[in-house]
């Protein structure tokens, strides 16, 4: 969970994401996470949520970050720096052709307007 939320952390930073989807992300992220974490507990206890339960996912986070994150802060960094560039690719792939359709529908406007005829 703490390797996913320091992933996820640094890719919000690198990719300076917009607010409204900063919202959309964090909603997918923690549905994600609990996703997961519902589904392990289901496999081991049958999903019963005792406090213990809570009380090793926040252990299991703070030594996460006080311990272990500081050593994949690189590997992860740049993983989060690929990940936003085969995003950036293909967002470009979708929108290429859209611009380029929209720039023949103006030349074929702008060519109407240049032939027509005042009455």
């Amino acid at each position: 969970m703490g390797l996913l939320m320091h992933y996820y952390q640094l890719l919000i930073r690198g990719g300076r994401v917009r607010k409204v989807s900063l919202y959309v992300l964090d909603f997918g992220l923690w549905l994600l996470l609990l996703l997961i974490i519902f589904s392990i507990l289901l496999i081991i206890n049958l999903a019963e949520i005792r406090i213990y339960i809570f009380l090793a996912l926040i252990l299991g986070l703070l030594i996460y970050y006080h311990f272990i994150s500081d050593y994949l802060n690189d590997t992860l960094g740049g993983l989060a720096k690929v990940t936003i560039k085969m995003v950036k690719f293909i967002r470009q792939l979708f929108i290429w052709p859209i611009r380029r359709a929209k720039a023949a529908f103006n030349n074929l406007r702008t060519i109407e307007d240049n032939n027509e005829l005042p009455p």
